[in-house]
């Protein structure tokens, strides 16, 4: 059976607090991870509203480029970890810099030590040649990621939980294979049983491809996000302003640039974040309905959740 998966959209506001939303953080709850996409001021003060507690989870923070609305909370965070005795693994992934990050972070903050488990990931945007890299790997998801454009060096990241063959009881017994060799047919690999090579769909009933979930951080429109977003099950997407021109001169996205690219890759859903507080939600909404577009459009609240 596929997994729960369930997004909490923390913070949804753009660089400065003034319409009241807070800063940008997405948390992504799947089995035992807690993944983080950018981590606000304040985002540790939402999860445990949210009845979501870190300390019980292995942690993947995935931040998309240096800025201080993107990576405030991450000493809050941090902090906590240590003082409360963290065990399980903490991976931070980042841009070309993280280190560098981190170690004035410790500098500033007065950080002798951590007392966890701590993995920096550093990747090189210019380095990713393909459309994007993979950076965290699990027997159960992936996660992926790519070059954006903004005007500080950026990444993009792509969940992607692994599909499975739902295998047909009947067909299994019927070849005779073994439990232990079920979980790998499961799993899209092929056995072997005597000389017979048995492949997936011999014992398939149906396959489930999992699910897709693309986070682009701030970022003007690009093709390489439609790219990677193609037939996603939801693109969050920067959508600070309703200004073409505006988000062009501010390296984010406009609106109708989020749309443009959510349509070419035909997501199923489209969240609009990091909205600038000069709009209020209405206004925004308003804007929404006049755009002919067959794409459910979510514009999410600070606290609201999509289980997917």
């Amino acid at each position: 059976m596929p997994e729960k998966l369930k997004i909490y959209f923390l913070g949804t506001g753009g660089s400065t607090p003034f319409s009241g939303r807070k800063y940008p953080c997405i948390a992504l709850r799947y089995l035992n991870y807690l993944i983080l996409f950018d981590i606000g001021e304040g985002c540790q003060f939402s999860l445990i509203k949210n009845k979501i507690h870190p300390l019980r989870h292995d942690t993947v923070i995935l931040i998309t480029h240096y800025h201080a609305d993107h990576t405030s909370g991450l000493v809050g965070l941090l902090h906590t970890y240590n003082l409360m005795g963290m065990t399980h693994n903490v991976t931070i992934i980042g841009p070309t810099g993280l280190h560098n990050f981190i170690s004035h972070v410790m500098s500033a903050f007065l950080i002798d030590n951590f007392y966890f488990p701590l993995k920096l990931i550093e990747i090189d945007p210019g380095g990713i040649v393909n459309a994007s890299i993979r950076v965290f790997d699990t027997e159960k998801f992936c996660v992926e990621a790519y070059p954006t454009k903004h005007s500080a060096i950026s990444l993009g990241y792509v969940f992607r939980e692994r599909g499975f063959y739902r295998l047909d009881p009947i067909k299994l017994e019927k070849l005779g294979i073994p439990y232990k060799l079920r979980k790998k047919l499961s799993k899209g690999e092929i056995v072997k049983i005597g000389g017979a090579i048995i492949k997936p769909e011999d014992v398939a009933r149906d396959f489930y491809p999992g699910k897709k979930i693309v986070y682009t951080g701030d970022t003007l429109p690009t093709e390489r996000t439609v790219f990677v977003a193609k037939d996603a099950d939801l693109l969050i997407h920067d959508s600070t302003f309703l200004d073409e021109k505006l988000s062009i001169e501010r390296f984010h996205s406009s609106l109708s640039g989020a749309i443009y690219v959510a349509e070419k890759a035909g997501v199923k859903r489209l969240a609009l974040v990091h909205i600038s507080g000069r709009y209020n939600i209405d206004e925004v909404k308003s804007e929404i309905s006049k755009i002919d577009t067959s794409i459910k459009i979510l514009v999410p609240g600070d606290e609201s959740t999509l289980t997917l």
